[in-house]
């Protein structure tokens, strides 16, 4: 993660121009964007594709013996990232996909004592589970959105899910699921940052039950 070294990375450049004999940096980061251009400058960069999902799935079936339908829903939510469905399949026992079924179907309702009950259950489960039901809500809109403007050919979803995605359709049109989006990502920032998860799924139910009502503002 050489982006993070800010300035101290300046130490290094003399090391890096010129190495000692029979000596390779290789220096592994996530954003080159972010890097010093002084080390930018003096190094070779490659881009790494992500990984094809089907090549995740396969591997999480063969190496860890789980079945298919999980890889690949694992897979999906992982894109491309193995490290990021390794530490999805240390969760693969806690159900997102029920947890969210039953979690949006309140929210269609304006079921406030359901998501209430929902926000004080997932309150209480690790910051790493909240995480990965993030990413995995995450997940599923993104491909509500594909689906309002893609072939269903296309999506990474389930029968039920497929159900619940064409049960939100009507109810939002693309800058609601954008704004629900950007929600959602802004969630999985304050959750890494230890804030308090019921406020955090709290909240997002509230945004969720009034943009299925059309009465949110999307334009924060």
């Amino acid at each position: 993660m050489p982006e993070y070294l800010g300035k101290e990375g300046n130490k290094l450049l003399k090391a890096i121009e010129e190495p000692p004999p029979n000596t390779v940096f290789l220096l592994v980061a996530q954003n080159a964007d972010a890097l010093l251009s002084t080390i930018l400058s003096r190094t070779q960069l490659l881009r790494i594709p992500p990984l094809n999902m089907q090549e995740i799935a396969n591997q999480l079936t063969t190496e860890h013996q789980i079945n298919p339908d999980t890889a690949q829903q694992i897979a999906a939510i992982a894109q491309g990232n193995y490290n990021a469905a390794l530490q999805l399949l240390s969760n693969a026992n806690t159900n997102n996909r029920q947890m969210l079924l039953q979690w949006f179907a309140a929210c269609l309702q304006n079921n406030v004592p359901e998501f209430a009950r929902f926000t004080d259950e997932i309150a209480e489960k690790g910051r790493e589970i909240q995480k990965n039901f993030i990413g995995y809500s995450l997940h599923f809109l993104n491909q509500c959105l594909r689906l309002a403007v893609l072939p269903p050919n296309t999506l990474h979803l389930d029968a039920r899910e497929k159900e619940l995605a064409n049960q939100l359709l009507p109810h939002l049109h693309l800058p609601a699921l954008q704004y629900l989006i950007s929600s959602f990502e802004k969630a999985d920032e304050h959750i890494s940052r230890n804030a308090n998860p019921k406020i955090v799924f709290f909240n997002l139910s509230v945004r969720l039950a009034e943009v299925v009502k059309g009465a949110t503002v999307l334009n924060e």
